[in-house]
């Protein structure tokens, strides 16, 4: 094969119609990382590269080395993630999922355990009936990969225990601190000793462990699992320097649930 065409598996991120009939995706590669591609043709319905341009597809693409973009020249589609396009809520987790990864990850900068993990958690989030979970469980495990994993163990700053209700989170310092230092930054997020255990028990758990998915969500309280949520956008936003749109996505289908049921 030529050293300008290159096969590898991919996952599709981000799409941008260009003119009729093309897309410009962001894919995240496992040999190459991340990277923008041009599927010439790919709106047309009779087009062979329509189902792998998806959002969320996981396929084995061919391209073709170009002198700004590169080119998808073949597709073979590995896994559609159907469900995930049929459902809204697993839609704005699987966004949240992909936004992460396009966000942490530098252009052409591989991470084979990253992209394993992506496919991984997508797979488990087209059957999980805890969706939440799963995502906070990806987020965890993404940070840790990239070397942004929050210190959850004891204080941040000099490593005594914290064993006092309420503990408290800095996003500045990226973990939890005593009594004593929390007083000394203005930033911190009252957190449960309940939340920082399943925080830790999450980056513990492979996400294809089912079994060990299901006992967390049978027994995290509701409260606990949103006062993750809260600690992780905050630590999520802090690192990236900027709010996450998928998270808002996120809250919007919460809302329009918790009306649906009122």
């Amino acid at each position: 094969m030529s050293l300008r065409v290159y096969t590898t598996p991919a996952v599709v991120l981000h799409r941008i119609n260009l003119g009729e009939n093309d897309k410009i995706l962001t894919l995240f590669t496992r040999e190459r990382g991340k990277l923008s591609a041009v599927a010439k043709g790919s709106r047309k319905p009779i087009s062979k590269l329509a189902g792998a341009t998806e959002l969320f597809t996981h396929s084995r693409m061919q391209l073709a080395v170009g002198r700004s973009l590169d080119v998808i020249t073949q597709a073979e589609i590995a896994h559609p993630f159907q469900r995930i396009r049929g459902d809204l809520t697993r839609i704005a987790y699987a966004s949240f999922l992909t936004e992460l990864v396009e966000r942490f990850t530098a252009e052409r900068d591989p991470h084979a355990a990253v992209f394993d993990l992506l496919v991984e958690t997508l797979s488990v989030l087209e059957r999980t009936p805890s969706p939440g979970l799963v995502a906070q469980l990806f987020a965890l495990r993404l940070l840790a990969n990239l070397g942004y994993r929050p210190h959850l163990e004891d204080c941040v700053t000099c490593h005594q225990a914290v064993d006092a209700e309420p503990a408290a989170f800095s996003p500045s310092l990226g973990g939890v601190l005593c009594a004593a230092h929390r007083r000394r930054h203005a930033d911190v997020i009252p957190v449960r000793l309940d939340t920082l255990a399943l925080a830790r028990m999450l980056l513990r758990i492979p996400p294809t462990d089912a079994a060990a998915l299901q006992t967390l969500a049978e027994h995290a309280l509701p409260t606990v699992c949103r006062e993750l949520d809260k600690v992780l956008r905050a630590h999520l936003q802090y690192r990236l320097e900027r709010p996450l749109r998928s998270l808002d996505f996120i809250q919007e289908i919460q809302a329009m649930d918790a009306t649906a049921s009122t």
